[in-house]
């Protein structure tokens, strides 16, 4: 996958272009550096993140001594500039199959690599009962790999996510409904993300305020289209040109880990990365049968993995 980097060098920063490769992330061979230095202020707006957890850091692990002594901009044969005391990697972006409805597809789907699974207690056509969930964790072996998709501003919803969690080890939830009125789990290691549904410019504007007044803590937060049809899986995308012009305005910088959402497939995912760089990306009709939501073509699935990690 290539992915974006930042070298520190001295007290400024310069823009690497890396080739991260290995399942963890690990193994990353920076080989494309610009030779112009940024303040980390100035970085942070150039290329819309936050030098925080969610990147990869790897100090003097790829050059070993990295102070060569040269000046910045030249080449030490790694293609960054020598004087270099940190490079931070955009970490290996996650994968969520979602909306899986069979064992057989949420065992297809972590075998080829993706990171997450979703369970859809919600609504919809992908829709499945407690029982139906439990069925496939126990096939897949490992409820740390589920993201729940359920309402927890309701009774039904948060007897069924209660459920999961104390039977069947569930600890990550994808948050539909009314926000403001969350009740949230018993315990202090589940992990809450809620569903911004974007429908045009002016959602993205108010996003950062709309996280700020969540109630809980957001693990991470995932947009998905807005779309009449219903919650998520319809295959409707976000405007690329609305996101692209809120990161040149820096109105996505300083948000929870982003999971991007909405129309993905692997022919459109590599320019998705491109322009949002999300945390993790989400796919659910894209990876199906035509007109059989819920069930995943294992090529379609095996195809977008294979596309992200590029």
């Amino acid at each position: 996958m290539v992915g974006q980097g930042w070298a520190l060098c001295g007290n400024k920063y310069a823009i690497l272009e890396c080739r991260i490769y290995g399942s963890s992330g690990h193994g990353i061979n920076p080989w494309q550096s610009c030779s112009s230095l940024y303040t980390k202020s100035a970085l942070e707006a150039r290329c819309n993140v936050t030098l925080n957890h969610q990147y990869y850091s790897a100090a003097n692990q790829i050059i070993g001594s990295a102070d060569y002594g040269n000046a910045p901009g030249t080449s030490s044969g790694y293609g960054m500039p020598d004087i270099c005391d940190r490079i931070w990697v955009m970490a290996r972006i996650k994968i969520k199959i979602c909306g899986i409805t069979q064992r057989e597809d949420a065992l297809v789907a972590l075998e080829a690599g993706a990171d997450f699974i979703g369970l859809n207690l919600f609504a919809g056509p992908r829709k499945i009962t407690v029982l139906q969930a439990a069925e496939i964790l126990a096939g897949v072996g490992d409820a740390g790999r589920a993201v729940a998709l359920v309402d927890l501003s309701s009774a039904d919803g948060f007897a069924a996510a209660n459920q999961l969690a104390q039977e069947y080890g569930v600890r990550t939830f994808q948050l539909y409904g009314d926000l403001a009125n969350v009740r949230c789990l018993p315990g202090a290691d589940v992990q809450y993300w809620p569903v911004f549904r974007i429908a045009g410019r002016d959602d993205l504007r108010t996003l950062t305020e709309q996280v700020r007044r969540l109630p809980f803590s957001a693990t991470a937060i995932l947009i998905d289209a807005f779309s009449a049809q219903g919650y998520g899986g319809t295959g409707t995308r976000i405007d690329g040109s609305a996101l692209a012009e809120a990161q040149r305005g820096g109105e996505l910088r300083d948000l929870p880990p982003l999971v991007f959402a909405g129309g993905l497939n692997n022919e459109n995912i590599g320019s998705a990365i491109e322009i949002v760089r999300p945390w993790a990306v989400d796919v659910s009709s894209g990876v199906e049968y035509a007109g059989r939501p819920g069930i995943k073509d294992h090529a379609k699935v095996r195809a977008f993995i294979k596309a992200v990690r590029l």
